[in-house]
């Protein structure tokens, strides 16, 4: 009779064991688990700060390529209008479009041979 106690409150130790040990395994599965969404919502938090900066930093440019280009406008027909300029804005945008351009792209394809 001894016997079969001793050994039954052998198997309840290891029962026992067992349970805390598959306790403490569901535990730190859950807090592995709790750790990964938070990494994972911090990360999500990251990339919707940094999609809007972008979108903020491109709002700027649109406006200030607008406000430049108004301005530009502006100054080449003032300038030309008090005759410190003797070629409009058409004229110089012709100049870049059919002189500048073609020899600066030149140069660079000079460039690109000379470095291959």
């Amino acid at each position: 009779d001894d016997e079969f106690v001793h050994s039954t409150s052998g198997n309840k130790d290891r029962d026992d064991e067992g349970v805390v040990a598959e306790s403490s395994r569901l535990s730190a599965s859950e807090n592995a688990r709790q750790q990964e969404k938070k990494n994972r919502i911090q990360q999500e938090n990251h990339r919707l700060f940094a999609a809007q900066k972008l979108q903020e930093k491109k709002n700027v440019r649109k406006y200030a390529e607008e406000y430049i280009s108004l301005l530009s406008s502006s100054v080449f027909k003032s300038l030309h209008e008090r005759g410190k300029l003797k070629e409009t804005a058409a004229d110089v945008d012709h100049q870049i479009s059919d002189e500048f351009l073609p020899w600066i792209y030149g140069e660079l394809d000079c460039e690109l041979i000379y470095k291959r």
